[in-house]
């Protein structure tokens, strides 16, 4: 073989093997694709680049211009030992997952989380100052690992904690705590990304009796601020053909009623100032003629966009005063 034969013979190898690297590369990047754009149409919370809820998708992007300036602060915001002693747990098995999970707003705000009939948060009051909330991110060769971990202690080995460790080892929680002394509640977990019970340390031994709590998950979201109800009772059911939401001072969820002609619901009453700042949220039944909820005075809606309660929506409002409630979030169900 010449060796311009050998040139011509190495040169269509090299092309050959060019070839088969860009056919592999472009494979992967399509395996990549697909995996996030699957993850985050399985993802329960919002800021992701895709999700996908109910046959309707919308981009969600996130920059440095709409995260803004980030200031000091002061040392109060870097104070420890800060998170309150009462904390709510919501197994995941309680969840009515026939119902969209909340996702968080522009402002990282969750609404009520949707329970099964019969079913109510919990509490643990654990052990002042052993409470903690972490969330670290490494970067790897590819993408980055995300964990996200809280923990507390409990006092003593009591049959309820006994019997909370043997049965829910490994199980999928909402964790919803509070900062001492301030009204903000936060939330980390969601039906799709649960904080694991990862473990936990029962000690009875010189040193004390006790059982420390672990949980765990590997997932990008933060904690987000809670703005829903601690759901100690049944929701207020709303009769069919109402137009006006009687307010109950200590229920924030209603459930609309079958109705029986074309009904809107216009006017609430029943708020006192002590209500202000508090939110609601309405469930729908659907039906022939389902409720809707129109931009009004009273309902200030979104973009002014209506909200029609079929089975499987929700729509959430902030009491801004007596009249006066702004849509916080919603699902619209077809």
């Amino acid at each position: 073989m010449t060796r311009k034969q050998q040139s011509h013979s190495v040169l269509k190898g090299m092309k050959a093997t060019y070839k088969a690297q860009k056919r592999l590369l472009m494979i992967v990047m399509g395996l990549f694709l697909t995996v996030s754009f699957v993850d985050a149409a399985q993802n329960d919370f919002s800021g992701s680049s895709l999700n996908v809820f109910g046959g309707t998708s919308t981009i969600a992007v996130v920059t440095m211009a709409s995260i803004g300036n980030i200031e000091q602060g002061n040392a109060k915001d870097a104070a420890g030992n800060q998170i309150g002693m009462r904390i709510w747990l919501i197994s995941r098995d309680q969840i009515d997952d026939t119902v969209q999970f909340p996702l968080p707003n522009a402002d990282r705000e969750v609404s009520t989380i949707p329970l099964k009939a019969g079913e109510y948060m919990h509490y643990h009051d654990s052990v002042s100052e052993s409470q903690k909330d972490n969330g670290t991110s490494e970067r790897g060769d590819i993408n980055n690992d995300y964990t996200n971990t809280f923990s507390y202690v409990m006092y003593g080995n009591k049959k309820q904690l006994m019997a909370f460790i043997e049965e829910y080892a490994g199980q999928g929680f909402i964790i919803i705590w509070q900062e001492c002394g301030a009204a903000t509640k936060y939330i980390q977990g969601s039906f799709c990304k649960p904080m694991i019970l990862q473990s936990y340390d029962r000690k009875n031994d010189n040193e004390g009796k006790y059982i420390t709590l672990n949980y765990q998950n590997k997932h990008w979201q933060q904690p987000c601020t809670y703005t829903g109800d601690i759901i100690l009772q049944d929701p207020v059911t709303i009769a069919a053909d109402a137009v006006n939401l009687a307010y109950v001072s200590d229920n924030g969820r209603y459930n609309l009623s079958v109705n029986t002609q074309a009904t809107a619901l216009a006017t609430v009453s029943g708020i006192a100032s002590a209500d202000y700042g508090k939110t609601l949220t309405i469930y729908g039944v659907g039906g022939a003629n389902a409720t809707t909820i129109a931009d009004n005075t009273v309902f200030n809606l979104v973009d002014g966009v209506t909200w029609t309660g079929n089975a499987g929506s929700s729509i959430t409002f902030k009491i801004l005063d007596a009249d006066t409630l702004v849509e916080v979030g919603r699902v619209q169900t077809a």
